[in-house]
């Protein structure tokens, strides 16, 4: 089977997605109205993906606005690690407020998404077996460890059981990505640990 070639080049770095044009990077404008805020942990991860995996995603520019509505972290990133210039998919929006709710939509659907943790896990261990780096999935080395649950092994959980009065404490062990929603959910209580207390009244 051929090997498959990228659409382009912007130096040593692979362009797969589909794109208009490349752009200079110091070219683009960043919308001053985006709400997200990108860490330098993920903009150094998002760099790495990009130098190893090229552009998988181009960076979406309003024509009537001329300003990025998606890619803000992308170009962050491609700047960080000395890209130069980046694919350009121009995108057409009929009046301001769709150009502003699509940038947000675009940040918030991706929030609105749920794991299946054991999924995740599996697919990660699997991963893990190749010769790949694993921060190429987005996750670094302590989140990896804390998602596949390994930095638990030596946690004596019936220690972790505590009984007050007509209560019973039983701690539930989950990995740090769920621990938000599941807390809001059974109203628990997070522990020292990467987990959660549950308290059930005794019958």
């Amino acid at each position: 089977m051929a090997k498959k070639k990228p659409r382009a080049m912007i130096g040593d770095v692979s362009v797969w997605c589909v794109h208009d044009e490349i752009v200079a990077c110091m070219a683009l404008k960043p919308n001053p109205k985006n709400p997200n805020t990108h860490p330098t942990s993920q903009i150094e991860i998002l760099g790495k993906i990009i130098q190893k995996q090229g552009w998988r995603a181009p960076i979406t520019v309003s024509k009537r606005s001329g300003l990025i509505v998606k890619g803000h972290g992308r170009l962050e990133a491609a700047l960080k690690v000395g890209i130069t210039k980046a694919p350009i998919d121009y995108q057409d929006y009929e009046s301001e407020a769709a150009e502003h709710a699509d940038m947000v939509a675009d940040n918030r659907l991706a929030e609105l998404a749920e794991t299946d943790i054991t999924k995740m896990e599996v697919l990660l261990s699997e991963l893990s077996d190749f010769d790949i780096d694993m921060e190429l999935t987005g996750f670094n080395a302590d989140d990896f460890q804390k998602i596949t649950l390994k930095d638990q092994k030596d946690v004596n959980f019936e220690n972790e059981i505590n009984y007050e009065d007509d209560l019973t404490q039983i701690v539930l062990y989950c990995a740090d990505i769920h621990l938000e929603g599941i807390k809001k959910k059974i109203n628990a209580i997070k522990t020292e640990y990467p987990g959660l207390v549950v308290r059930v009244k005794n019958a």
